[in-house]
């Protein structure tokens, strides 16, 4: 079984880390309400109204693909290839939208299982 270390993302300008796995927080709850992304966070005390926050079609976007299976760098490019916009105004976007999801402890990032010399998953 893998297993991938989990810390807080650090999404600053100068040390996003492009191969960090971003993965929603587990006690998110988040639901797709008239075209909108809605996440619910019971114990929220970081939000506008009662531990509910609203993220654009993009920002949805990233959401969902933040399984802690795609690296920033994979979904950086998937929204690239899905939305009309430049690479580094995405990459910028995604940055600052990781940031404050980290921030309000609504993703962690995690990396990927290193390769044994057996060419076996290891545990870090």
């Amino acid at each position: 079984m893998k297993e991938a270390k989990k810390s807080s993302a650090d999404y600053s300008k100068s040390n996003a880390d492009l191969e960090r796995l971003p993965v929603r927080c587990a006690d998110v709850i988040w639901r797709d309400i008239d075209g909108e992304t809605v996440l619910f966070r019971p114990d929220d005390k970081q939000s506008n109204i009662l531990g509910i926050h609203i993220l654009n079609r993009t920002a949805a976007f990233a959401w969902e693909l933040s399984n802690g299976e795609l690296s920033f760098e994979e979904i950086l490019s998937r929204i690239v290839g899905r939305f009309d916009v430049q690479r580094e105004k995405a990459q910028e976007d995604l940055r600052i939208l990781y940031k404050n999801l980290a921030d309000k402890n609504l993703v962690s990032a995690t990396s990927r299982p290193q390769e044994s010399k057996d060419g076996n998953k290891a545990k870090e």
